[in-house]
């Protein structure tokens, strides 16, 4: 096949590149009730207003990881950065405004051991009850100690972290979820999901290796402490992006990001098109599958470019359009595409540079003119679930593309 024939006939009428602008097209809506962080260019946390949007970056690189997209969470940690009024379990001396935190100010706290062999921790009660599915993250640097353990310990639950190498130690057979990623500066983030059997507590300590809380000491090194956060997860856990508090918890909103009515019909095609997208989702509470969102609304009517390897069709919640499920992953970055003629009934989807999978029972009524499309986001359950995630790019083609053009898409 000619290099030409690889590619579409026609260009976008819709192209956009969050990664590379850092801006909105001025045809998109995009509104959140409230504040929230974000990493900079520079690799310390920001805060960005209520109704900005977010680009992301990568703490270490630098690299913009695109548009910032997250469904509503609230960190029940009420001093999220001094944590100088908490109890301590063993013996530890506890100093604030000990080193620099990964938003730039001189807010770590510092959580040394006076104890030797015995446990090191500071802790809080949380009110979590039993069943309730969690997750708990914090911020830690080594300041001499390069071991901490995490969670709940009155429930005997661990989980090791060695947050000089970036490395998962022991991890309790009851945690469903557990990472630990680079913040920057010596920074790891450190988080772990699980459901407890009793009332839940953020609890973390310094030890000197993997699934032990002995711990020596001379007086001086410990481990620098930041950015405590505990989150509801649904029906599955993952961190969502820093939630600030100092007295109180707070609550981040949603981000909804759309395009609507005369914005919309500017470069849609009623009767055939080509989506493409770019994105990388860290997590998703309704089923925990990859969605991204990308919803044309018509009355009663909507066609979902739901990525949770989904594309489907739906007239109020009968779903018209297969499951196609192909193997999409979190925490990576995955090109995906689906064509549709709503006239001949035929679509198509790819991913990574798959072959494509053909759908069926396919709808072949046009849908008009859409009034909205949404990106991120779902309008189920008004607007609940978000993909907590990056987009980096959105593509439209007026055209349904051949599969062979779709697989090259998304190459």
């Amino acid at each position: 096949m000619a290099i030409s024939q690889l590619y579409p006939n026609s260009r976008p009428t819709l192209n956009l590149n969050f990664a590379r602008s850092k801006t909105l097209d001025p045809r998109i809506t995009f509104t959140r009730n409230s504040t929230a962080t974000y990493v900079g260019s520079d690799g310390l946390i920001k805060t960005a207003a209520a109704g900005e949007a977010r680009f992301d970056h990568d703490p270490v690189t630098g690299d913009c990881r695109g548009l910032l997209v997250e469904e509503s969470r609230t960190n029940s940690v009420q001093t999220s950065s001094d944590f100088t009024g908490f109890p301590i379990w063993g013996t530890a001396s506890v100093t604030a405004s000990s080193g620099t935190a990964p938003d730039g100010t001189n807010t770590a706290t510092l959580v040394t051991p006076t104890g030797s062999g015995g446990r090191t921790s500071i802790y809080k009660p949380l009110g979590f009850g039993s069943g309730t599915v969690a997750t708990v993250s914090i911020y830690a640097k080594p300041s001499g100690k390069s071991w901490i353990w995490l969670l709940d310990p009155g429930s005997q639950v661990y989980v090791f972290f060695n947050v000089s190498t970036g490395v998962v130690g022991t991890v309790d057979s009851s945690v469903t979820n557990t990472s630990i990623e680079p913040a920057g500066n010596g920074w790891y983030r450190c988080s772990v999901t699980r459901t407890p059997t009793a009332n839940y507590q953020i609890n973390f300590g310094v030890c000197d290796g993997d699934n032990s809380e002995a711990c020596a000491v001379n007086g001086s090194d410990g481990i620098l402490f930041w950015g405590g956060q505990l989150e509801e997860g649904r029906n599955n856990g993952f961190p969502t992006s820093y939630i600030p508090t100092a007295g109180s918890t707070i609550t981040r909103a949603a981000d909804l990001c759309e395009i609507t009515n005369d914005n919309l019909s500017s470069w849609y095609n009623s009767n055939e098109g080509t989506n493409v997208i770019e994105y990388n989702s860290v997590g998703h509470s309704r089923n925990g599958g990859v969605e991204v969102y990308l919803n044309y609304i018509v009355g009663n009517y909507r066609f979902e470019f739901n990525v949770d390897g989904k594309v489907t069709g739906r007239t109020v919640a009968v779903q018209v359009w297969g499951d196609l499920s192909p193997a999409l992953l979190h925490n990576v970055n995955n090109k995906v595409a689906c064509s549709q003629s709503w006239l001949t009934g035929e679509g198509s989807f790819s991913s990574n540079g798959i072959d494509p999978i053909v759908a069926t029972n396919n709808p072949t009524n046009p849908p008009y003119n859409p009034t909205r499309m949404a990106f991120g986001f779902g309008l189920y359950q008004n607007r609940g679930y978000g993909m907590n995630g990056y987009i980096q790019r959105f593509s439209y083609y007026p055209t349904r593309v051949s599969d062979s053009q779709l697989q090259e898409l998304t190459s």
